[in-house]
């Protein structure tokens, strides 16, 4: 794998509430620069990536209902178009936790199918929180997501309990059975942990770290020569 190729898995992230906008733009240039998937911010800061983002490759990812996920389903929805109206490409939807761990199916089902609805055709992702959570409620969660026709379902938003375990990205992955591709994020933060869950079966990985681990691909590559 070049770097080309692992840029283009990684969601560059920053997600910290302290980010400023000088923060944001540094965030798009390094994106734009090293050739990211996306940027992943709070939807405050949508606007300014959009004045930032010169080109089409680099994606802007909006989380909305972050970080806990337990909005009313039309306050997120509002976040959601707000979101889109200011420049976002996709969105990452916090799943209604208690909901999920109450069984509440129709509940867990609408608030993502309306998710859905108002993305419009943009790629939504959808933050399971696995650390919360047994195999039996990450099975249902991926059941009620097939339904509500995610593009992504993803592990954590990075302030759960845990992040990403390969255990959790190797049930995900089985369970898509191709009706949705996986993130992994949440404590990814070296080249060894990265390559660990793309193999896992991840399609998109959600880091802070993505430079860092660029870094050491590179050097890697030139120690082999």
């Amino acid at each position: 794998m070049n770097l080309k190729q692992l840029a283009g898995y990684i969601d560059h992230t920053l997600l910290d509430p302290r980010a400023s906008k000088e923060d944001i733009i540094k965030l798009c240039n390094e994106a734009e620069q090293h050739g990211f998937a996306s940027v992943c911010i709070h939807p405050y800061h949508v606007r300014t990536a959009r004045m930032n983002i010169k080109g089409q490759d680099t994606k802007i990812c909006a989380v909305i209902g972050y970080p806990l996920g337990a909005n009313n389903t039309a306050i997120k929805v509002f976040e959601a178009r707000n979101a889109m109206s200011s420049g976002a490409d996709e969105l990452e939807v916090v799943i209604n936790i208690g909901a999920l761990k109450d069984e509440e199916e129709t509940t867990v089902k609408a608030d993502m199918s309306a998710i859905v609805g108002a993305g419009r055709g943009k790629k939504i992702k959808v933050v399971l929180e696995t650390g919360y959570f047994d195999d039996e409620d990450i099975l249902l969660g991926c059941e009620l997501a097939k339904y509500a026709n995610v593009d992504f379902v993803s592990t954590s938003s990075g302030f759960g309990p845990t992040g990403a375990s390969l255990a959790d990205v190797r049930l995900l992955a089985k369970t898509a059975a191709g009706s949705f591709q996986v993130k992994a994020a949440g404590d990814i933060d070296d080249l060894s942990t990265t390559i660990q869950m793309l193999q896992a079966g991840a399609t998109r990985i959600g880091t802070s770290s993505g430079i860092k681990i660029l870094e050491e691909l590179r050097i890697r590559a030139t120690t082999l020569r």
